[in-house]
């Protein structure tokens, strides 16, 4: 019983800590993505044709399928506020030196883009 007591303390000290930081690394990853979706969503999606839509792969994850957009919308103002909604889910969910951001890029997903209804869509089957 005597040797438990130091393996116990030994659990609580590191080990405990340690799961607590890779769980605030997952909210914040969490948080990082849900925001960057939060601003795609923000992006007027209006369109009169299906020449009006497009697939755009503006998610970091390159497994994830694209952002279907009206073809008109990226201004230097959306680009740069973008930018930097990209690298905080870079910093957030892949860090530099992890396996995460060593991982082979995935082939593009397929996307067909159209207008329906006004507002632009992805139409391929998933």
């Amino acid at each position: 019983m005597k040797n438990l007591i130091p393996a116990l303390a030994l659990v609580v000290f590191i080990f405990v800590p340690f799961l607590a930081s890779l769980a605030d690394d997952s909210a914040s990853c969490t948080a990082a993505k849900t925001d960057l979706e939060a601003y795609f969503a923000a992006v007027p999606n209006s369109c009169k044709a299906d020449a009006d839509c497009d697939g755009f792969y503006y998610r970091v994850d390159s497994c994830v399928a694209p952002v279907i957009l009206p073809t008109a919308h990226a201004s230097a103002e959306f680009i740069a506020a973008l930018e930097v909604r990209q690298n905080l889910v870079r910093k957030a969910c892949y860090p530099e030196g992890s396996a995460a951001s060593n991982r082979p890029p995935c082939s593009p997903t397929p996307f067909k883009a159209a207008c329906v209804e006004g507002k632009c869509v992805n139409t391929a089957p998933q």
